[in-house]
């Protein structure tokens, strides 16, 4: 192709990637913001088994001073710079999801403070649904619970999970040898498919 006219095809080219780009990077957080990634850890290829999802973690949407910060259930509970959590999932992809109806200030703030009342707890490797321990996306389920009275998703048994892939009978046969637990979950895919939240962002 001649050269006059391989440059307009190249420039568009360019400039498509550019808005794409730009798309995927024009997410604002908000306080509230729940966000998903694939983690690295040990578990994940489990989870997104065992949950039929491409994301294994979540976090919220918190202040931390003036910065963005996410407040997410690993070993313990903590609050990280979003940019440190956003980076951290596998091929650094998240997607972002926000309640429909928006919050107010005092929402925000009532939300803020139940999540971080769980701050320094140990992680939950058991799945329970008492609060002495939290995984990931029961921290964020009773976080808008207990701080707006919103339950984004119906909790439900442990064994209404897919239990049956390799990944997940090993995880299961190491943590629990007597069987599953008749205890109640929520995965964080079950908070995707909150029909209380809305997509605000991905990449």
């Amino acid at each position: 192709m001649p050269m006059t006219r391989l440059l307009p095809a190249l420039f568009a080219t360019l400039l498509l990637l550019s808005c794409t780009a730009a798309s995927a990077e024009s997410w604002e957080p908000q306080v509230g913001d729940v966000v998903f990634h694939t983690s690295t850890s040990r578990q994940s290829e489990a989870v997104r088994a065992a949950t039929r999802s491409q994301w294994s973690h979540v976090g919220m949407v918190v202040k931390d001073g003036k910065s963005w910060a996410v407040i997410e259930a690993v070993q313990p509970v903590r609050v990280v710079p979003l940019t440190e959590f956003l980076d951290r999932g596998v091929d650094r992809k998240y997607e972002a999801w926000r309640p429909k109806t928006p919050l107010s200030s005092e929402q925000a703030k009532a939300l803020s403070q139940a999540a971080r009342s769980f701050e320094g707890r140990d992680y939950d490797l058991y799945f329970g649904w008492d609060d002495e321990l939290i995984y990931c996306s029961e921290l964020i389920w009773k976080a808008y619970s207990n701080g707006l009275g919103i339950d984004l998703s119906t909790p439900r048994a442990l064994s209404d999970f897919d239990l049956s892939s390799p990944a997940v009978a090993a995880l299961m046969k190491k943590r629990w040898p007597g069987g599953v637990p008749a205890d109640v979950a929520v995965s964080p895919q079950d908070l995707a498919e909150s029909a209380l939240l809305e997509r605000v962002g991905s990449r």
